[in-house]
């Protein structure tokens, strides 16, 4: 959740992982919503940097709520990095996906575009018997791909 202060992002769950604005990133009042809670982003290097890391073989799911009209830019981050994260939720040319990476990158994203309007995206990676990484978009499952071929 954007707090409404510059550079301050509050992780609205109990873990309490609060973030903090870069590269310009700030709120917006140009969209129609409670509060104007929402963060602008430029889709060029702003971001929101979060104390989170993932490592190891632990389940995880991330999720972002994101509105863009942008159908040409690839990989736009919504949550994670480009430059040596773990996980990563994108929009790539309008279709909303995740990346897991180890030893290779595995990037997932669904073949509808996904524009003009709020959406959810959440992405979920499994281990343990059967490892999967799972792409939802506005609650829905969209993929499910085995995780040594994603």
């Amino acid at each position: 959740m954007w707090s409404g202060a510059k550079g301050e992002v509050k992780d609205s769950s109990l873990l309490g992982s609060h973030g903090t604005a870069g590269g310009g990133a700030n709120t917006t009042t140009t969209l129609s919503l409670a509060d104007n809670r929402a963060g602008a982003f430029d889709g060029v290097d702003d971001y929101v940097a979060t104390p989170v890391s993932y490592s190891g073989q632990t389940p995880v799911s991330v999720s972002a709520w994101y509105a863009t009209e942008n159908t040409s830019a690839s990989r736009m981050a919504l949550v994670g990095g480009n430059n040596g994260g773990r996980f990563e939720v994108y929009v790539h040319q309008g279709r909303p996906g995740c990346r897991v990476w180890d030893t290779a990158d595995r990037s997932i994203y669904t073949d509808e575009i996904y524009a003009g309007s709020w959406h959810q995206v959440t992405c979920v990676q499994v281990y343990g018997a059967n490892p999967s990484t799972k792409l939802y978009v506005d609650g829905v499952l969209k993929k499910t791909v085995p995780y040594a071929s994603v």
